[in-house]
């Protein structure tokens, strides 16, 4: 039998979770970080690059967001054969970010963003929450915005950003930088 595989040696081990009393993990993202071009973050888990990063201006905190991360859309490659199976060649994910801190240096802020400024990274800290390790997600990898200011009719809504993101990259897991959400 001819079987196709590639790239089987990157595969770890899967890991499972202890669910009986916590459940599974609550998400949420509530702040990140944007690396900038021209940072220096080599371990994302670090926080004295973060810290090097943001004191250089080549990161950019956000604090009090809400965030999430969408499941990825997968861009396939051709079959090569007529009865062979298409590979995933790249996933694209989308996220958002919801900014209440409508403020007019946050205007200037997100302007250039949703103008075609792109980011090589970003760190989203998952909301912490008791008896689970506190972790972000680092996108490593472009990151494009989309978005614009968003001004209810009425009072009943809060002013706000509304900010989609997309990506193609790595999405890893990594433990919160010492410093960095402080």
């Amino acid at each position: 039998m001819s079987e196709l595989c590639t790239n089987c040696d990157n595969v770890t081990d899967h890991e499972v979770a202890t669910l009986d009393c916590s459940g599974p993990r609550p998400s949420g993202v509530a702040d990140a970080v944007l690396a900038l071009c021209g940072n220096s973050i080599v371990d994302p888990s670090d926080g004295t690059q973060w810290a090097t990063a943001i004191a250089g201006e080549f990161a950019k905190e956000l604090f009090n967001i809400t965030g999430s991360i969408d499941s990825g859309d997968a861009t396939l490659a051709p079959k090569t054969t007529p009865c062979g199976v298409q590979r995933t060649l790249y996933t694209t994910y989308t996220g958002t970010i919801v900014d209440y801190n409508f403020t007019s240096a946050n205007f200037d802020f997100w302007n250039p963003f949703l103008n075609g400024v792109t980011v090589p990274g970003m760190l989203m800290r998952l909301c912490p929450k008791d008896g689970w390790d506190d972790v972000c997600m680092w996108l490593d990898g472009t990151v494009s915005f989309s978005g614009s200011p968003v001004v209810p009719g009425d009072d009943a809504e809060a002013a706000r950003f509304e900010i989609t993101f997309s990506f193609k990259g790595n999405i890893t897991l990594v433990p919160t930088p010492s410093g960095v959400f402080e």
